[in-house]
């Protein structure tokens, strides 16, 4: 150590970078872990956004903590057009952050009756700048005439919040 020409303080907190400095480890920590699930199951026609009983509460503990959302929502689509789809969007207390995705199937035109059931997958990294009470959900909505469930068959959803701090 006497010989290397570092800036810095060399302790046993500290590493020694590529650029010779020593430098505090750093970076990203896991503050806290919160999942949220369902069971129950939720039906809609409508073609308009309905809320699932997919959520889950985190208060952050500083207004520069990250937020990653990873979850697993369940959903099955029924419908008479062979484009059978439904959509889905995260939101973070009222703001939608996660905004319109289609979920969908596609058949054989002479096939009328489809039904489209499974998992899709939830990740995202959000900055909600608060230290207030935030709450994540899934919404849902179909297309015209389809019909859709989350949590079918007593399937489960879960949605798993980290914060992040630096």
């Amino acid at each position: 150590i006497a010989m290397l020409s570092a800036t810095g303080t060399a302790d046993s907190t500290t590493f020694l970078r590529g650029d010779n400095a020593w430098a505090a480890a750093g970076g990203g920590k896991v503050a806290q872990v919160v999942m949220g699930t369902t069971t129950t199951l939720t039906t809609t026609t409508s073609t308009s956004y309905v809320d699932s009983t997919l959520t889950v509460d985190i208060t952050p503990s500083a207004t520069s903590s990250k937020v990653l959302v990873l979850g697993m929502f369940h959903l099955q689509t029924q419908g008479t057009d062979y484009n059978v789809h439904a959509r889905w969007q995260l939101l973070r207390d009222s703001t939608v952050i996660v905004p319109d995705q289609r979920w969908s199937s596609r058949a054989s035109p002479d096939i009328t009756d489809i039904i489209l059931e499974g998992d899709l997958a939830i990740c995202y990294l959000d900055s909600p700048s608060t230290t207030s009470a935030t709450t994540y959900k899934v919404q849902f909505k179909v297309a015209s005439g389809d019909e859709a469930s989350a949590q079918n068959d007593s399937n489960m959803s879960s949605l798993i919040v980290l914060e992040i701090t630096t």
